[in-house]
């Protein structure tokens, strides 16, 4: 029994030491929440809950400890936790990431939220297009949350669109799935709506946090003044909305009137702008004219 409980204590100390290495390196990089982050990587190549961890850890072996350093060193390079972890939250799932594809944010949940309720409202089976799925959180959740409609998403990255095939895979979603921004493939007037979260982020402007640096930039660049790619593909979306078709989007908290005569150059009519949770303009809303 003493023995046992001497292994115990073991482990216990061997968690509690691999923990203040890799939070005292996570700290001195200036990484947030470096307790909390360096138990989630512990947890992960370990195989272990976090309660595990600090109660009872089972024996850890010298790679799960290789791997869960090289974690905390990645981190502590400013690797998205997304990345390392090759998972990321969104709409209640965990979608698969990794290098080469945009990581979903909690906001766009705004956007699907609006998709949703526009879909509820509307009586006839709904042809929805998402422009640039990336990892295709939003087409598999929207897919997922609403079966009866039919939701054809694009892609140019064939990086980006082998992950999005993979979690609509995984989640058992319809999608078609475009390569390519896709629109030129499709029927005018053949969609009621399209919903995306285009490139909105003004790259030159600098002062980015260095974590975006991982990422793709062609899913996060937006061109000058981080709008330039949101005006293609309201051009684009003119073209396969049908009259009166909805546009949904994710936009930066500072776009809105620059939008709004851009939404009127291109054919669509304002409806307005929803706010997140933090009240910052986040989710754009817009009806193709009948010209």
């Amino acid at each position: 029994m003493s023995s046992l409980l001497e292994t115990r204590a073991a482990e216990r100390r061997r968690v509690a030491e691999l923990l203040e290495r890799g939070t005292a390196r996570l700290a001195a990089a200036g990484v947030e929440r470096p307790d909390w982050t360096a138990r989630t990587l512990l947890a992960d190549r370990t195989g272990q809950t976090a309660a595990d961890l600090a109660a009872d850890p089972a024996p850890i072996a010298s790679e799960a400890e290789y791997r869960f350093l090289r974690d905390i060193a990645g981190r502590a390079a400013g690797v998205p936790l997304q990345y390392l972890l090759g998972r990321a939250p969104f709409y209640g799932r965990d979608f698969e990431v990794g290098p080469g594809v945009f990581i979903p944010r909690p906001e766009t949940e705004r956007l699907v939220e609006e998709g949703l309720k526009w879909i509820a409202a509307s009586p006839a089976r709904l042809e929805v297009l998402e422009i640039g799925t990336g990892s295709g959180a939003v087409a598999v959740t929207l897919a997922l949350a609403a079966p009866e409609i039919r939701v054809t998403a694009t892609e140019r990255s064939a990086v980006a669109l082998a992950f999005a095939r993979r979690n609509a895979a995984a989640f058992g979603a319809s999608i078609r799935f475009l390569p390519g921004e896709g629109t030129a493939d499709l029927p005018a007037g053949s969609m009621d709506g399209v919903i995306c979260n285009p490139p909105y982020v003004d790259w030159e402007a600098g002062g980015l946090p260095r974590e975006l640096a991982w990422e793709p930039r062609l899913s996060l660049d937006g061109g000058l003044g981080g709008i330039a790619v949101i005006r293609g593909w309201l051009q684009a979306a003119h073209r396969v909305a049908r009259p009166g078709g909805l546009w949904l989007s994710e936009i930066g908290e500072d776009q809105a009137q620059r939008l709004r005569l851009i939404a009127r150059e291109t054919g669509w009519i304002w409806e307005g702008v929803e706010p997140d949770l933090t009240g910052r303009d986040r989710v754009l809303r817009l009806r193709r004219n009948h010209g």
